[in-house]
């Protein structure tokens, strides 16, 4: 039985949205997508908040 993990690095992020992790990374300086900092290096992206930002975009989209 597998579990999904709550946090993912941003790499793992990128790859589901379809994007670039330096796109991500960007998103996340400039505030427009939500993660979490741990320390002064690690990133980690909450995946409720992944798939809720994704719902939202996707709401965007079609108008």
């Amino acid at each position: 039985m597998s579990k999904e993990p709550k946090y993912l690095e941003v790499p793992q992020a990128a790859e589901r949205l379809h994007v670039s992790p330096g796109f991500l990374y960007r998103e996340i300086r400039l505030g427009r997508f939500p993660a979490i900092r741990l320390g002064r290096k690690l990133l980690r992206v909450p995946v409720a908040e992944l798939e809720a930002w994704q719902a939202k975009q996707l709401a965007a989209a079609a108008g």
